[in-house]
């Protein structure tokens, strides 16, 4: 069995995708608009990043792909997906099929 296979069914499913792929952009993008409280922490454990990156991608989210991220506090709130974006619907699908094809 493999160890995506051997995670319990709770735990959050982690793209392994290669640094620098913009599939994990669009993962810490699904994850501000789907975590209850997407803090720093949260964020990272969502999406299985370091705190750096998850702060790198939401710049580089902001700045390449036009989403608005605003802070509140601690949580970082995805206000609008952007021109590129537009949704979390299509989003998912993506990395789910991409996460699949990838195991």
């Amino acid at each position: 069995m493999s160890p995506v296979d051997q995670r319990s069914a709770k735990a959050p499913r982690h793209a392994t995708f290669a640094r620098g792929d913009t599939r994990n952009l669009l993962r810490v993008a699904l994850a501000m608009s789907q975590v209850e409280s997407p803090t720093l922490n949260n964020l990272a454990k969502a999406t299985g990043h370091v705190k750096s990156g998850v702060l790198r991608d939401i710049e580089r989210l902001q700045g390449q792909m036009g989403v608005v991220v605003e802070k509140r506090g601690s949580e970082f709130v995805l206000k609008h997906w952007g021109p590129v974006l537009k949704s979390a619907e299509g989003i998912e699908q993506f990395l789910d099929e991409s996460i699949a094809e990838a195991n």
